[in-house]
């Protein structure tokens, strides 16, 4: 026999694609009481909808060298929540302007990068909570170089 709540579990764990789901349960297992006053029949069939996982997008940032602009690299982009074996990942956008330090000087810095995506297997199965994540990044200063020349004598 097999029960409602065991029933459920797997329907979620098996069929993990959005949209609508059917099972059928034969001789669904339920109180006496319940089986009467609902009128079940020996199959029951149930319809549940499942819908996209919710995941977190977190980022690291390289530092760089002083050069005047905000201009970030992100490093990595790395998703919480992902359901073994599913290997859906993320990606910040290539575009400079997307990804950012919240200024231009010397410092430990907040980076953000925006318009983050989803990428690799199963990517239909989740949904970012958000597509914009912040981290810690420094910008070192610049080396000068300075030449003297000698005055003509």
């Amino acid at each position: 026999m097999l029960d409602a709540a065991t029933f459920w579990q797997t329907i979620r764990e098996c069929l993990r694609p959005r949209g609508d789901v059917t099972g059928t349960a034969d001789g669904l297992a339920m109180a006496p009481y319940i089986r009467e006053s609902r009128r079940i029949r020996a199959q029951t069939t149930i319809t549940d909808s499942i819908t996209a996982k919710s995941v977190t997008p977190s980022i690291t940032a390289a530092g760089k060298v002083y050069d005047g602009n905000t201009n970030a690299t992100i490093s990595t982009c790395t998703l919480t929540g992902v359901v073994s074996p599913d290997t859906t990942g993320c990606q910040a956008s290539a575009a400079a302007a997307d990804n950012q330090f919240d200024n231009k000087n010397v410092g430990s810095r907040t980076v953000t990068a925006n318009n983050i995506q989803l990428t690799n297997n199963a990517l239909g199965n989740y949904v970012l909570s958000t597509t914009t994540a912040t981290t810690s990044a420094s910008i070192t200063p610049a080396t000068l170089t300075i030449t003297a020349v000698a005055p003509d004598a």
